[in-house]
């Protein structure tokens, strides 16, 4: 009995582990692994063990934390005292998931729920890196001169509707001068990439006196056959934008 009330309260409980074949991904790619769920001093009966990706988004002046996507790996079973059980899992790491610059923070959380106890929990930290077509893309503005300056991972309810991350890089090479700042937004889908760009340039003579710049919005989809000249046609998206 006693031992009973003390895994309720976490003592003694069931644990769980979640071990990945690597903890680096790109949106889109499919994460393998293993949950290991380990008994404690008595038997637990597991409702459901689930998976989820997280991540943190600004709102304001508040910080939520976002579910970008969710499995369950197992229903209803029961661990006994010591025992050890492992369940392979597979799942897609969800194509809006941002890229890990600048500290945007990107976890797996493992949770199993027990009724009226402690719920075990597990958070591993994963890199979120640029999926073939975001590289290109990436590579592509850097031989135009392009350096990424920041990243903010924001509620844009204006434009998206949900959360977005806006990768905002600063011009060089034959663009210095001409634009103050290009910000790019990822929209990812199986087989394409959105690439949506934003140009801000200076305003120039008269206008200069009512604004200090003006904004230009753009698009381009992107797919693996535009990748052998995708900075010219990056060049000339951008040049009709200015």
């Amino acid at each position: 009995m006693f031992s009973n009330f003390l895994a309720r309260i976490g003592v003694g409980a069931t644990q769980i582990d979640t071990q990945l074949s690597k903890n680096s991904f790109y949106p889109g790619e499919i994460a393998e692994g293993r949950v290991v769920v380990k008994g404690g001093s008595t038997a637990q009966e597991i409702e459901y063990l689930k998976l989820q990706v997280c991540s943190q988004y600004k709102n304001d002046d508040s910080t939520v934390t976002a579910v970008l996507g969710e499995t369950v790996v197992s229903h209803r079973f029961t661990v006994q005292p010591g025992e050890t059980l492992t369940f392979p899992i597979q799942l897609q790491i969800p194509y809006s998931t941002p890229l890990s610059y600048y500290n945007t923070p990107v976890w797996l959380y493992t949770a199993a729920a027990i009724s009226a106890a402690v719920d075990p929990k597990d958070n591993d930290r994963l890199n979120i890196a640029p999926s073939p077509l975001q590289a290109a893309v990436l590579e592509a503005l850097t031989q135009l001169g392009f350096h990424l300056h920041s990243s903010q991972y924001e509620y844009e309810g204006h434009k998206y509707h949900r959360p977005v991350q806006e990768l905002e890089f600063r011009p060089g090479g034959e663009f210095r001068g001409r634009i103050k700042e290009l910000e790019v937004v990822f929209l990812p889908e199986g087989d394409h990439l959105d690439v949506i760009l934003e140009v801000d340039r200076k305003a120039k003579g008269f206008a200069s006196m009512f604004v200090s710049e003006f904004e230009t919005k753009g698009s381009l989809r992107v797919t693996p056959s535009m990748q052998h000249n995708l900075a010219e046609q990056l060049r000339q998206k951008i040049y009709s934008m200015i």
